[in-house]
């Protein structure tokens, strides 16, 4: 089966998640127990999760403009992107494939060797 992503779509695939023995390497243990006021202070203050990175499988046509020219996205099928954790929509084919559509405007970056 293939997907064909349209107008201003792109599928991406999504890497999997660290595995549990990378975790060890960026897994930081605090200096000192926060106090309850800092833990309030922080809850009101919430932290953005983190990026999702994949790669672009499929794009879509390109989006036309008002004046008809077409608005080409800055990377092309293969690219390794960055996309936000909750942005498009989730899905599933086979075991443990996970595939993200996003808006073309929702890649926030590509990411090079």
């Amino acid at each position: 089966m293939r997907i064909i992503p349209l107008t201003g779509q792109v599928l991406v695939e999504l890497d999997p998640p660290a595995k549990f023995a990378d975790l060890g390497k960026i897994l930081m243990l605090p200096q000192r127990t926060p106090s309850p006021e800092e833990n309030q202070q922080a809850a009101r203050r919430p932290e953005m999760p983190l990026g999702v990175t994949g790669i672009v499988r499929e794009i879509g046509a390109w989006p036309k403009l008002r004046n008809g020219m077409a608005l080409m996205p800055e990377f092309g099928r293969g690219a390794k992107v960055v996309i936000g954790a909750n942005a498009g929509q989730q899905m599933l084919r086979g075991i443990g494939e996970k595939f993200r559509m996003v808006h073309i405007g929702e890649v926030l970056a590509v990411v090079t060797p």
